[in-house]
């Protein structure tokens, strides 16, 4: 329905997760008057009830003034028993890759057009930056995203291309074009390798976990210090832990 009016709910909870929905709905932003129009309410009511999901941290204002999912949302996503149970059938699998290769390792997934971490695990290098279950991981700046992202629909891209890029570092290639180039690289490979473009001194390479039709892509990383070489060396150890972190995720309902 998010391309016409949808039925109105009169109370205030029908209207707040009315809107929630339609921006779920969508791969980038939705303008005021978009989300009204789709809604079917007032514009100065729904700036009303944006205005209080924003000071909540449900939905962030954009630079150009639309409306997008915010943080909050995709924590309390991570929260749900359905997520809980994936994380728990990647964990192991996870933690078994950081001890045979001795580097830290993550696991993460894209949803709409965020990253997303789903868990970590540490490895013996102590100054590797690391985010939480449900934080989100910088787009384009990380091996994850370039390949989550290279197998993304052009459309998505376009879009993430035009609000997701960020420098992170001097390292952080913001170049549309450039980075066109690292998501086809990224798409013939089948893995994506970084240089400290997300954490100055840090590298990481990562490769895809099959997921079955439905459900949102999936990347396994290891994480390095920038000194360390050779990270496309992993690539086959980290594909056999990626097969068995898909294997156990069919059990995952």
């Amino acid at each position: 329905m998010s391309d016409s009016t949808r039925p109105r709910s009169d109370s205030h909870v029908g209207r707040v997760f009315g809107l929630l929905d339609l921006l779920g709905e969508e791969l980038g932003e939705l303008t005021l008057s978009e989300l009204a129009r789709r809604a079917g309410l007032p514009v100065s009511t729904t700036h009303r009830l944006l205005g209080e999901l924003t000071a909540w941290g449900g939905v962030e204002r954009t630079p150009d003034g639309a409306y997008r999912l915010g943080e909050k949302v995709w924590r309390l996503g991570m929260a749900s028993a359905w997520e809980r149970r994936l994380r728990e059938a990647a964990l192991p699998h996870a933690r078994a890759l950081a001890g045979a290769t001795g580097n830290a390792v993550a696991v993460s997934t894209m949803v709409q057009d965020r990253l997303i971490c789903l868990d970590t695990v540490r490895g013996r290098a102590e100054n590797i930056y690391l985010a939480h279950a449900g934080d989100e991981i910088p787009l384009f700046a990380t091996s994850a995203g370039k390949l989550l992202m290279s197998g993304a629909e052009p459309a998505t891209v376009s879009a993430a291309l035009r609000t997701r890029l960020e420098r992170r570092t001097p390292y952080t290639q913001i170049q549309p074009r450039l980075v066109l180039a690292q998501l086809e690289n990224a798409r013939r490979a089948g893995f994506a390798v970084t240089h400290s473009e997300s954490t100055a001194g840090q590298s990481s390479v990562s490769v895809p976990v099959a997921v079955r039709d439905g459900q949102s892509p999936i990347a396994l990383t290891v994480l390095t210090p920038s000194t360390v070489d050779g990270l496309t060396k992993l690539v086959p150890v980290m594909r056999r832990y990626a097969a068995s972190i898909s294997q156990a995720m069919r059990n995952v309902g």
